[in-house]
């Protein structure tokens, strides 16, 4: 089904789609320059140097996106599995339409120059080969900054955050606080030790003290227990009495002779209808031995709603102490523990994603220095995404959680471009400068090409009224810009910090 996750599938494998076809028609063109009369050879030329690039990248993109099918929700687990899908289609799409589109070409179509584009990267060029200590140092302030944001990037979820603050649901939202209070429910179960009823009169105080503690904290409005039961009947059937005299014996026999009707039996059987009357059912089993406690306070975060719990489970702790057991129920914990496994496993996920993409760059690159520069090249564009997503006070949910692991494999494309010409330039023994200037003619255009493309497209998802969406839209549109910088800049630098070591026999280690 379509939801709030899945609905980003079409755009993802439209514009991921799109920006691997730019490298075809690339080498294409590329080939066609080089024998202008013999466009089937061009064409096999092309193929020949694109197809494994290309197949390697959708390999990665899948590896990406597949990471995600680990995790605990089915919406995250649906898009990995069908954007993959999407992915793989469109690879194969690409090879038979290109060649059919670039067979069909007419040959008095005047091919494009780029010459803005080709202008820009000779600039590149001219700064990583005279200004490589400025772009260094301007590189590693932009690492630490966001660097320093993405370790302080807090997991959190606020389910009502996602919807514009015009939303209706929103709106009813602060109608009810402002007129009726907070109204989130809290519920605690009480089991009592062996020998201890939940009408004792010391668990029926501990209730009391641990409600009215519970109350004072800001997240608290108030509470109601089988204390609150008898207080109120209290004040409603002997108004004279004192309502802050501890409880001395079982409430329900005692609540029996306040109202006035010592011999009534109450319905526990909740197929009969005299069980609605029954007071007592909502907030105690006719055994005694189970209990329940109601919490109002205000809606919050997972994070938030964790650290009442907390703090909640200090006071129980000391009300309670050896009379009961108690314990969060009800959506709350609940909501917490389904936050902290779906992040854990989002980060768990990217962390294959890594893994995965490594073991494929190894295989094909057959160079751990090649395979491992890859990998810190494209961390950068992820740490870069989670350091802009601290300082605009945005935390890690269970959406953007899956945007690592994407970025990851999206981001990987290019670099395997640049890597598959950069190797054919170690392997022709070309030097440092040489190697960055064949790099960039052959992967360079298509690498700009493509970000256009992405930063063209991911924007689309920043027009959607949901936040989860807008924001993964303007995260991606940031990590492929960084991405780019990242190919462009730190790679090759990367690279001449690190160059291939020769064998005996002049080939690279």
């Amino acid at each position: 089904h379509m939801n709030m996750v899945t609905v980003l599938l079409p755009t993802l494998v439209i514009v991921l789609g799109i920006a691997d076809a730019v490298h075809f028609p690339t080498a294409f063109v590329n080939e066609l320059r080089l024998a202008p009369d013999d466009r089937v050879g061009a064409l096999k030329a092309g193929l020949m140097k694109i197809l494994v690039p290309c197949f390697m990248t959708t390999l990665t993109t899948m590896a990406g996106f597949l990471a995600l099918s680990g995790a605990p929700m089915a919406a995250v687990r649906d898009l990995g599995i069908f954007a993959a899908i999407g992915v793989g289609a469109a690879l194969l799409a690409s090879v038979i339409l290109m060649v059919i589109a670039f067979m069909a070409l007419r040959d008095d179509v005047k091919l494009p120059e780029f010459t803005i584009i080709n202008g820009w990267l000779a600039r590149i060029i001219s700064v990583i080969e005279h200004r490589p200590w400025r772009v260094g140092l301007f590189s590693l302030i932009l690492i630490a900054l966001t660097g320093y944001g993405a370790l302080h990037l807090k997991a959190d979820t606020y389910t009502l955050g996602y919807l514009p603050d015009d939303h209706g649901v929103v709106l009813d939202h602060h109608e009810i606080v402002d007129t009726w209070g907070d109204y989130f429910p809290l519920e605690y179960t009480v089991r009592p030790v062996d020998g201890v009823a939940v009408d004792s009169p010391k668990l029926l105080n501990a209730m009391e003290g641990f409600v009215e503690e519970a109350s004072r904290l800001n997240s608290i409005r108030n509470g109601l227990s089988l204390a609150t039961v008898f207080r109120r009947s209290q004040q409603a059937f002997a108004p004279d009495s004192d309502l802050k005299q501890p409880f001395s014996g079982p409430l329900v026999s005692q609540l029996k002779i306040l109202t006035g009707d010592p011999q009534r039996a109450y319905e526990w059987d909740q197929e009969q209808p005299a069980y609605r009357d029954n007071v007592f059912a909502p907030l105690m089993n006719r055994e005694g031995t189970l209990g329940r406690m109601t919490l109002v306070g205000e809606m919050t975060s997972a994070q938030e709603a964790k650290t009442a719990l907390n703090e909640l489970d200090v006071i129980a702790q000391r009300h309670f102490a050896d009379l009961a057991i108690v314990e969060p129920a009800g959506y709350p914990p609940l909501y917490v523990k389904i936050i902290d496994y779906v992040i854990a496993s989002q980060a768990q996920g990217f962390y294959i994603a890594l893994g995965l993409i490594f073991c494929l760059m190894l295989l094909w690159l057959r160079s751990f220095r090649l395979a491992l520069i890859s990998l810190v090249v494209n961390v950068f564009p992820v740490t870069i995404m989670f350091g802009v997503m601290f300082f605009l006070g945005q935390t890690l949910d269970i959406a953007s959680a899956t945007i690592a692991a994407i970025v990851l494999g999206v981001s990987i494309d290019d670099t395997i471009h640049f890597m598959a010409h950069w190797r054919k330039s170690e392997e022709s023994n070309l030097s440092w400068s040489e190697a960055v200037a064949y790099t960039f003619e052959h992967a360079g255009r298509p690498a700009v090409i493509t970000t256009l493309l992405l930063v063209a497209g991911f924007p689309i998802l920043m027009l959607a009224q949901v936040k989860t969406v807008f924001y993964f839209g303007l995260l991606t549109t940031i990590a492929a810009i960084a991405a780019l910088f990242a190919d462009l800049f730190i790679l090759p630098l990367l690279l001449r910090l690190f160059p291939a070591r020769r064998d005996a026999y002049g080939g690279t280690v």
